[in-house]
């Protein structure tokens, strides 16, 4: 009962500081698309004021991210003071002093609350593990075509190369011009890659016996 009297209270107090905000930004911008697209920007704060408070409990990891939590909880809920202080100073005649330097940043409001939120991803530690999975797939492929270059160079694989281009020009010549290539007689043929020897020719003597 007391948690849920809490909530009540802090999303209250979060509420009354947006709807001041919006009371700048109908000042600042006038009305029509621009002026609907700035009340939308206004609500990034109060939105984030509201959500920050569940990341810190239920979401962001121990270390940087839960420290770049709490850094952008506090800009968060600053701006939504200063918001409510710079509303209730216009509202009296106008801002002054200090105030008046931030009538000039608040409009970025909701830029400073996105850029929050980017650094919260940034930092999440779904995104540290996925980085150093691929800094180890990297680092895997490195390795592999060093042994590869290595292995290139082996006498198994130099012999096999020549071959291969051994057979590769012979099946070019016949493509080419249709000669037939002798095989050696100790040599077998690999796959069908080396040509047939050919067949023996006869000869005719001056007397057309054979």
């Amino acid at each position: 009962m007391i948690i849920a009297l809490v909530c009540i209270f802090y999303a209250a107090a979060v509420i009354y500081a947006d709807i001041l905000f919006f009371t700048v930004i109908e000042k600042i911008f006038p009305a029509g698309i621009l002026g609907a697209a700035a009340g939308v920007g206004a609500v990034v704060s109060a939105a984030s004021a509201m959500l920050l408070p569940l990341g810190l409990h239920y979401w962001f990891s121990p270390g940087k991210q839960s420290y770049v939590g709490i850094g952008f909880y506090a800009v968060d809920f600053s701006m939504l003071a200063a918001n409510a202080i710079l509303a209730y100073e216009i509202a009296n005649g106008g801002a002054n002093g200090i105030m008046l330097f931030w009538q000039m940043i608040c409009p970025a409001t909701p830029i400073i609350a996105a850029a929050g939120w980017a650094l919260i991803f940034m930092t999440d530690s779904s995104k540290i593990t996925r980085e150093a999975k691929i800094a180890l797939q990297h680092k895997q492929h490195e390795i592999f075509g060093r042994e590869l270059e290595i292995a290139c160079e082996s006498p198994e694989v130099v012999e096999a190369i020549k071959q291969g281009a051994v057979d590769a020009a012979r099946k070019y010549a016949h493509d080419m011009i249709g000669a037939t290539y002798s095989t050696p007689t100790h040599q077998k043929a690999n796959d069908g890659n080396f040509l047939a020897p050919a067949p023996p020719q006869k000869t005719e003597n001056l007397n057309g016996t054979h």
